[in-house]
């Protein structure tokens, strides 16, 4: 069947599509296999390398039309854990290199799905620690601990996060308190002016009996 101007255009069924999409997320779900085994093996770049294709496999089912009818949610379902697991270990894998903005966007993908993603929180938390975004990452901790309190992982770096946070704060007020109080120099220097200008009084007011003598 041609369509305009010559476009072969292909029918294909429900029942074919969700064949196709499925085979493409047993394909993602090899490729992050994969990354993962090189994880394991501190391969960071093949391990990357692995979470991308696996992205770009489940992009591909993702823009299925398909994918957003209500008997294809199984699949669309499928399509979002991949996704958030190979984001996830894409930030897993910035943070063993301190690459923290990297790893903050990776974690922030997650969350655009899942909100409530503890992992994600935990990774999120630690970008910004390293980023000394300390209040940005007390705010993400505390709530991975309020989804799971008894992680010791996530309190450990939610008090150390509480710490940074309370030393910078106390830094920034040091020094702006400074900036805005007058130094000892300022103080100095108003006292010398002060001097200065009783002096100059009191020889105005001899100069002034003085002349008061002569007229007299």
């Amino acid at each position: 069947m041609e369509g305009a101007k010559g476009v072969r255009q292909v029918q294909v069924s429900l029942a074919e599509l969700r064949d196709l999409a499925e085979k493409q997320i047993e394909k993602a779900a090899e490729e992050k296999g994969k990354g993962s085994r090189a994880f394991g093996e501190n391969d960071l770049n093949a391990a990357r390398e692995s979470y991308v294709n696996a992205l770009s496999l489940i992009a591909a089912v993702a823009s299925i039309d398909a994918c957003k009818r209500d008997d294809f949610i199984d699949i669309a379902r499928r399509v979002e854990v991949i996704e958030m697991l190979c984001h996830s270990n894409l930030a897993a894998c910035a943070l063993q290199e301190n690459k923290f903005e990297e790893a903050l966007d990776e974690s922030r993908a997650v969350l655009s799905i899942d909100e409530k993603n503890v992992k994600a929180l935990y990774r999120a938390g630690k970008a910004l620690s390293g980023l000394s975004r300390f209040q940005e990452a007390v705010d993400a901790l505390e709530k991975a601990s309020s989804l799971n309190p008894s992680d010791r992982s996530i309190q450990k770096l939610l008090h150390t996060a509480r710490k940074d946070m309370r030393e910078t704060n106390a830094g920034q007020r040091a020094t702006f308190g400074g900036m805005f109080s007058k130094s000892s120099y300022i103080r100095s220097q108003n006292l010398e002016d002060a001097m200065v200008c009783k002096q100059n009084a009191s020889e105005r007011k001899a100069l002034q009996e003085k002349l008061n003598h002569c007229i007299s």
